[in-house]
């Protein structure tokens, strides 16, 4: 269980918040226009930025900043690897970033997941790297991966694998997933439960039969409605 507890954070010309949420399930997607705050919250919740007010705990337990870098993994899907070294390159840098990093977990899923770990990033497919991410996540020991437009720039084929990936390890039960994404079809296929942001404060938190209580329809016609009221 993810509880946020009044999370606020003030930048000049926007503020985040207060945000307050129990979260219990697998997987929940997080929509909203550009400059909604979803990638402010996603930050907020990783320990990148500091936040103003506001907890975050995790099965009861209070994290502090320092213990979200560890606990939460910010997976999104802008390019951010070193294109002149290998998947096996990555994971031996990581296993000196991360203090829970587990190496048999790292190979397990590059052979779940079909990555060659001597293929260099640089000569990658998208769909290859979208996959390493979650890779990443799996091998810190994460409690929750936070994944930011997972979808971007792959092929459907990709994104069909991409989006079984996550339902299975979802269904598996040891990681929470919250995925951020202006694909709402996708978000909808997915996910179990929605929040929906709009200029900073959180204005919709429900499941399907939600959405088309306040809706009428699909979680699409739910953004066009809400997001942009």
């Amino acid at each position: 269980m993810l509880r946020i507890e009044a999370l606020t954070q003030d930048y000049r010309d926007f503020r985040l918040g207060p945000i307050t949420l129990t979260l219990t399930e697998q997987l929940i997607g997080l929509v909203g226009a550009n400059g909604a705050g979803k990638t402010t919250l996603f930050s907020a919740l990783a320990g990148i930025s500091q936040t103003d007010k506001g907890s975050v705990s995790f099965n009861g337990a209070n994290l502090s900043r320092l213990d979200r870098l560890s606990r939460v993994s910010f997976a999104h899907g802008r390019d951010v690897w070193y294109h002149g070294i290998t998947f096996e390159d990555h994971l031996d840098l990581f296993k000196h970033c991360y203090p829970a990093w587990d190496n048999d977990v790292a190979r397990r899923a590059l052979e779940r997941f079909s990555i060659p770990r001597h293929k260099r990033t640089g000569a990658a497919s998208a769909g290859m790297l979208a996959k390493f991410a979650l890779v990443v996540a799996l091998a810190r020991r994460a409690d929750v991966v936070l994944l930011d437009e997972p979808w971007n720039a792959l092929d459907p084929g990709s994104r069909v694998e991409l989006t079984n990936i996550v339902r299975t390890l979802a269904s598996e039960g040891d990681v929470m997933f919250i995925v951020s994404s202006h694909d709402l079809q996708e978000v909808e296929s997915l996910c179990k439960r929605f929040l929906l942001l709009r200029d900073g404060m959180l204005v919709f938190d429900g499941n399907e039969a939600d959405v088309k209580l306040k809706s009428g329809g699909s979680l699409t016609e739910l953004y066009l409605t809400v997001a942009n009221a």
